[in-house]
């Protein structure tokens, strides 16, 4: 009997502990007990001076077409399968580079500066646990594009282009042609990252001077 009780508890203990470095691993790869996915996302609202407006490609640009592994378990960019890349990160080897995408099984096509977009929303997606410490948690916002064929595409703010002479897409008024004078060319430094009265995160926009 006392053996019995002897191996019952051995064997809780050994339990205990395997399910102790089960939640703990977990908790330290995904940053959650519960979630499976080591990102989060979070739908937030488009800002007022973009909404109605139009977006165009006032240079080429190309296209990564296919779905991103890395998303499949977030139910809005999961969906999305083309991401709009700047020429410089393709053509001059500044950027990440044609194999960064096609490595993952995406394929790179040129996109035609005749297409125009609007901002359907924009998505914060956050990283979670241990793999933070190289690339941080973020949130990165990727802007959600329509175009005129109601197709989808996402381009990160941070991908918009930190110099002038980087920048390729560009917001004008919906009603008026798409004259490069017009045009307010977009970049990371238009977004500012703020906190609401409940303390969510959302974007501002602010116009910069593109020269």
């Amino acid at each position: 009997m006392m053996k019995t009780k002897k191996i019952f508890w051995v064997l809780s203990g050994v339990l205990f502990v395997g399910l102790g470095a089960f939640i703990g691993l977990r908790f330290l790869w995904h940053g959650s007990v519960t979630r499976n996915c080591i990102y989060t996302e979070n739908a937030i609202s488009v800002p007022k001076q973009l909404v109605d407006k139009k977006n165009i490609l006032t240079k080429s640009a190309y296209v990564a077409i296919g779905y991103d592994d890395k998303f499949s378990c977030l139910n809005n960019l999961k969906n999305i399968n083309r991401e709009i890349i700047s020429s410089e990160d393709i053509d001059n080897g500044i950027g990440i580079g044609r194999d960064y995408y096609e490595e993952r099984g995406l394929k790179i096509q040129e996109l035609k500066t005749d297409i125009s977009f609007s901002i359907l929303k924009i998505i914060a997606v956050t990283k979670h646990g241990i793999s933070t410490m190289d690339s941080g948690s973020g949130p990165i916002y990727y802007l959600i594009l329509k175009d005129n064929n109601n197709v989808l595409y996402k381009i990160a703010t941070v991908s918009l282009g930190a110099n002038n002479k980087d920048r390729f897409l560009g917001v004008v008024s919906s009603d008026i042609s798409n004259n490069l004078r017009e045009v307010r060319l977009l970049s990371p430094f238009n977004f500012k990252e703020k906190n609401d009265k409940k303390k969510e995160k959302h974007l501002e926009y602010s116009e910069v001077e593109n020269f």
